[in-house]
């Protein structure tokens, strides 16, 4: 699990004065402060991701289709007292753009990456410290392929 609080200056004040992180709908009642300051992820290795913002969450599945291709399916999880919000269709809206958005930064690089390592000159390089649930990943992959098989 990867627990990433709110950046500095970003949070909001809600009408009981309580900061939370920005989302597209009203925060969750009943969280904790720090549940209120925080994006949370939960990875089920191999290739289930659970996403916790304080309005809303995501559950994500990847598949391997074939080597170097994948597909993505989400599911947008909302708390029942969302659906009664006036502003439920623009939420949904700017909560898919937005996830769009960061999966389109994703899939340029990591095309690219992908493309890269199949060059006679790539050279394996140490995953990025900045996001740990890529090395937990490579680390269970790992764990698979060289545990004795009975």
């Amino acid at each position: 699990m990867q627990v990433s609080p709110v950046r500095e200056g970003s949070a909001r004040k809600s009408s009981d004065g309580k900061e939370y992180a920005p989302g597209h709908f009203a925060p969750v009642p009943g969280l904790k402060d720090w549940q209120r300051k925080s994006f949370i992820l939960v990875y089920v290795l191999p290739n289930f991701f659970i996403y916790l913002q304080v309005d809303m969450g995501m559950k994500l599945r990847v598949s391997p289709l074939q080597a170097g291709r994948i597909a993505l399916v989400a599911d947008i999880l909302l708390p029942l007292q969302t659906f009664q919000e006036p502003g439920l269709e623009s939420g949904l809206e700017a909560a898919i753009s937005f996830f769009n958005r960061f999966n389109d930064e994703d899939e340029f690089i990591n095309t690219r990456v992908q493309r890269g390592s199949l060059s006679d000159f790539a050279e394996p390089a140490p995953l990025s410290h900045l996001e740990q649930h890529n090395r937990h990943v490579a680390w269970w992959v790992a764990s698979q392929l060289t545990a004795a098989k009975d």
